[in-house]
This record gives C-alpha cells, structure tokens and sequence, in this order.
C-alpha cells in the first residue's frame, strides 16, 4: 500500500515559493488596532461630553450626534495617518534580515498602510460635512453649504488638503516597492500638517501661539511615530523572532526620541494656553477648569507609557536580544491602550476651550 509519508503535507506544489517564517495571526492583526480605536474613542467621547456647554435658549446648537460625531471623525483622521505612518516605518525599523521574510513582512505592512490610509481620507471626508453641517445647524447638508465652509474656514480647506494627501499615501502603498518607504513615511506626516496647523493652533495670534504652532507639529507627529511604530511592531514583527531582536532597538530608540519631544512640546504649549488666554486666573483655574482636567489625564497616559516603554527597554529588550520568551505582547498592548486614549483626549483638548 502507497501514500504520503506521515506528516507530509497534502498536494504540495514545487512551483510555489514556501514562506520562511511564522505568520502573525489574525486575531492580532486585528486586536491591536481595535485596542488603540476603542481606547480612543473612548477618550474622545468622554472629554468632548465633559467639556460640552450648556445650551443658549433662542440659538439653534449642532446637536450631540454632530458634535460628538466631528470629534470622532476628526480623530479617525490622526489614527488613519498614525497607521499610515507605522506602517511606512517598517523598512527602517526591520533593517537587514532574510529576504524572503522581508518580502513577506513588507507585503504585509503595504497592505495595512492602505487600508490605514483609506480609513484617514474617509475621516477627512466625513469631518468635512460634519463640520458643515455645525455651521449651519439644523439646515441640510447640501453641496452649497459644503462649499461655503470649505471656501470661508481654514480647516475645511486644511482637511481637503489632507485627504488629498491621504489619496496619494494610498496610492503609494499600493505601488509597493516601487515608492520609497521614506517618502510614504513623509506623506503619512505631511498629512497631519494642515489638521494641526487649522485646529489646535488656531487659538491665538501672538507670537508665542506661532512658535506654539510648530512645536505641536513636532508634538502630533512624534506620537503618531510612536503609537503607528509600536502597532507595527506588535502586529507584524512580534511573531518572527529573528526580525523582532533587530526591530526593537531600533523602535525603542525611536520612542525615547518621541517622549522626549511630546513632553517637551506639550509642556510648552500647555504652558502658553494657560499664561496668555484672556481671563484665566492662576493658579485658580487649575482647579476649576476642564481643559485642565483632561491635561492632566493625557499627562497620566504619558507617564503610564513612559514607566512601561522603559520597562520594555531594559527589562523585555535583553530577554529578546537573547531569543528567551518574554511577556512583550501583553505589554505591548497596555502600551498601546494607553497611547489610543491619550489620542482621543488630544482630540478632545483640541477643541476645547480653556475656560470651562
């Protein structure tokens, strides 16, 4: 009697290339970025209802569904260019290592940075009429009033620039290869520019809220680094243990620049915010004000990530260089739970005014 041997596998196919290494599973590949989504929304959601004001009797508001609904939107814009941005960043943070594993890995993160980069046009899109139809609450959303707000504020020209920049990242994504994972990583930053650059720093005119301007620039792309390299470590790399023992130096280097450069960001423009708006009464209004409340908050989630990244740096990191199994998932995900709801306080900070 003739058959396989024992353990053979069943119609193999010597015309197709087998796939060195283990493949990373799905739940994870969902699971993580489900964590950061979920976190910050959660996020988002509870700081834009603190900080919603009473409504005015004889003037018409938004309603809940659009005021809650522009500060999710809005938010699904810096997740989709933040997975955009990690997914960019993989090249780099791999290095060197067997081409076929490479191959595979790159594949992989292409497809991720263009399902991240739809996800960003379509928040932009969607932001765009929710903030038309804040304009000019209680009245349809028609191509008239789309168009007025686009031609008469900032932010809707600034969100049409993103989008389109959100298309081309897209695109490129999808070239593969063919377009330098550098300049997909400079895209997927680009992006966020005009968001920034239209809504947290539209506060003041002074020269200080200028300088505020660029440094939060600085602030919002050192985080979306961090939290979109830190996704694609988990989801893509974690599993092949050859790649992860060069990839996570290479990431942990590039989140100690990140805190750095949020706390120091951040710290200034918290600083600016409180010291020249007109009408805050320090040190009064750190005890009364929700702008502050929810400061402080995001300021908890940076601590939080700072005591687990260094864990994960001198703790997880000699383990892995030495190919010993190590709880770095599980980390990992506290990580990233923690950095989705700093996102979504951010997002409500934005758009929140100091005094309140």
């Amino acid at each position: 009697m003739t058959g396989r041997a024992a353990g053979a596998p069943l119609n193999p196919s010597p015309d197709r290339p087998r796939l060195n290494g283990p493949r990373p599973n799905r739940p994870r590949l969902v699971r993580v970025p489900l964590v950061v989504l979920a976190t910050a929304v959660a996020g988002v959601l509870a700081a834009t209802w603190l900080t919603m004001t009473a409504p005015v009797p004889g003037i018409v508001e938004p309603g809940p569904l659009v005021e809650f609904g522009v500060a999710v939107a809005r938010l699904l814009v810096e997740l989709g260019a933040t997975g955009a941005l990690g997914m960019a960043l993989v090249p780099t943070l791999v290095g060197a290592g067997r081409a076929s594993d490479r191959a595979e890995l790159f594949a992989r993160a292409d497809r991720l940075g263009m399902l991240a980069a739809v996800l960003w046009l379509g928040g932009a899109l969607v932001t765009v009429l929710l903030q038309a139809a804040e304009l000019r609450p209680g009245a349809p959303v028609t191509a008239g009033v789309v168009a007025d707000y686009v031609r008469g504020f900032g932010s809707g020209q600034a969100l049409l620039v993103s989008a389109a920049v959100a298309a081309v990242c897209a695109l490129a994504f999808l070239a593969g290869s063919r377009v330098p994972s550098l300049l997909r990583a400079v895209l997927a930053a680009a992006g966020l520019i005009p968001i920034v650059l239209a809504g947290h720093a539209s506060s003041g005119t002074t020269p200080w809220h200028a300088m505020m301007a660029d440094l939060l620039v600085l602030h919002v792309i050192a985080a979306a680094a961090w939290t979109g390299g830190l996704v694609a470590i988990l989801v893509l790399v974690a599993p092949r243990a050859a790649l992860l023992a060069g990839a996570l130096p290479r990431f942990s280097a590039l989140a100690g620049a990140c805190l750095i450069t949020i706390a120091l960001t951040g710290a200034f423009s918290a600083t600016i915010e409180l010291t020249t708006t007109p009408g805050v009464d320090l040190p009064g209004t750190l005890v009364r004000s929700d702008y502050v409340l929810i400061l402080a908050a995001k300021t908890g989630c940076l601590l939080a990530v700072a005591a687990i990244g260094w864990r994960m740096r001198y703790r997880l990191l000699p383990a892995i260089a030495r190919r010993h199994r190590t709880a770095l998932i599980a980390w990992g995900m506290g990580e990233v739970a923690l950095l989705g709801l700093a996102f979504g306080l951010a997002g409500a900070l934005s758009r929140s005014p100091v005094i309140g």
